[in-house]
């Protein structure tokens, strides 16, 4: 008989005859276990150091018991290998030879990926750089920075924990979904503060672009290049950073807890004495505030509405999507080229015709105030884009409710002049709530929660 075989075989062949003469070696560790049978057929087990029976080149089984034996013979198998020899340290082995050659391939494999990975982020980066010339209007000085503020705005994906059933929003060009930033966001360091400070190890939102055309590419870069010019202000909802996640260009911005203003409005449409005035006040202050600041930089938003309005628990205000947003030209205009989704209903009358400017926003402003006095109506309700295009060139205008004062009927009707010029700035109006509110409260920058 083989005398390498498994105790499984000799066993089988110990069964097949009553009488059965075989060598075999049974190793364990540095001992060797052999089996006797007397003629009163009780089998006796021996484990005996190597180094004793050394010279042995087998052990001798003899036997004349049949399979009615074989439970005996096994339990004392069983016996030899737990109780009388050292046992486990072939297999030990052999599970360390395997852990290692894993840990060596798995190595291997993760480092081709993250080369592969890199090539492919270096990739996209060419591409995204190139799209970033494109984006706006920028002379090589500007475009040096911006490249460099570009770089130094990236997060590793890999500090990215993205919550893939929590989705914010979801459009034709991007998803909306909430993550976790599980570092340190480049913000803080680009913009020290002590507001900056707290994006480290928190809850973010991440964009993420659905395809990559060279349209997508310079969509998506011109974003990061208004989020980079404007920095950080605490009424705009702030770029914490950018990142490829899953090869697609994504950017990421502060979390914000309070949903927006829209739905805030909506909530009260049947508890309208809730809402006062001076709330409402409030709210409009602080968007005029951020937008102010968007128009000191030559950046016209072009998509201003409640929906995009976002709200703290503490009812702090930040203006929020800045996916259509661009630069103006040296005249404070913004000629767009591109046949864009925009949004008809918060559209400026010169709009219609690709001109976009603060006096734009300005008009958008105003549907903002029409949205919070009408509870969050739809404006020009069931209109068609093409009916309400003609509705405004004809100079028509939205009516707000009747209940609402005066001052607020003539500043959403200044903001819907029909010549850009004579409509107000937002320093203009900031400065008029402000002294509105002077009249009513103090604190006139932020909101009461209700409870």
């Amino acid at each position: 008989m083989d005398c390498n075989a498994t105790t499984e075989e000799i066993l089988d062949n110990i069964f097949k005859a009553s009488v059965i003469t075989t060598n075999f070696e049974y190793f364990l560790s540095d001992a060797r276990a052999y089996f006797l049978s007397d003629a009163r057929e009780e089998v006796r087990t021996r484990c005996d150091d190597w180094k004793n029976i050394r010279e042995q080149n087998s052990i001798i089984l003899m036997t004349n018991f049949n399979k009615t034996f074989s439970e005996k013979l096994i339990n004392e198998l069983n016996k030899v290998r737990n109780e009388n020899c050292p046992h486990g340290e072939l297999p030990i082995k052999w599970m360390l030879y395997g852990i290692l050659i894993f840990a060596a391939v798995a190595t291997l494999i993760a480092t081709i990926f993250h080369l592969w990975r890199k090539d492919q982020d270096k990739k996209l980066a060419l591409k995204l750089k190139f799209a970033l010339a494109m984006s706006g209007n920028f002379n090589p000085d500007e475009m040096k920075k911006l490249e460099n503020l570009w770089g130094k705005m990236y997060i590793d994906a890999n500090f990215i924990e993205v919550k893939k059933d929590f989705i914010r929003g979801k459009g034709s060009t991007s998803i909306v979904n909430d993550a976790l930033l599980h570092t340190k966001a480049p913000i803080s360091e680009l913009h020290p503060c002590l507001e900056t400070s707290k994006f480290k190890f928190c809850p973010a939102v991440i964009k993420i672009a659905n395809n990559f055309s060279v349209d997508e590419y310079k969509h998506v870069c011109k974003e990061v290049a208004v989020a980079l010019k404007i920095g950080y202000h605490r009424h705009v909802c702030c770029l914490l950073g950018w990142t490829i996640y899953l090869q697609a260009y994504s950017l990421i911005y502060e979390h914000i807890d309070g949903g927006n203003l829209l739905s805030w409005i909506k909530c009260y449409a049947n508890d309208k004495e809730v809402v006062t005035d001076t709330q409402i006040a409030k709210i409009l202050w602080q968007i005029t505030d951020g937008m102010e600041y968007l128009s000191m930089l030559g950046i016209v938003h072009k998509d201003l509405a409640a929906r995009n309005i976002l709200i703290t628990k503490t009812f702090e205000i930040k203006i929020s999507d800045f996916g259509l947003a661009s630069f103006c030209g040296i005249d404070s205009l913004y000629y767009s080229e591109t046949n864009q989704k925009l949004p008809i209903r918060w559209m400026a009358v010169e709009s219609f015709c690709q001109i976009f400017s603060e006096a734009s926003d300005i008009w958008s402003f105003g549907i903002i105030i029409w949205e919070l006095f009408t509870f969050g109506q739809i404006p020009y309700g069931d209109m068609s884009n093409e009916e309400i295009m003609k509705f405004i060139v004809d100079g028509n205008r939205l009516n707000l409710p009747s209940s609402i004062g005066q001052p607020w009927q003539m500043l959403a009707h200044d903001c819907w002049k029909s010549n850009r010029n004579d409509r107000p700035t937002f320093t203009a109006i900031k400065g008029l709530l402000k002294r509105y509110l002077e009249n009513k409260t103090i604190d006139y920058g932020y909101l009461s929660c209700k409870n």
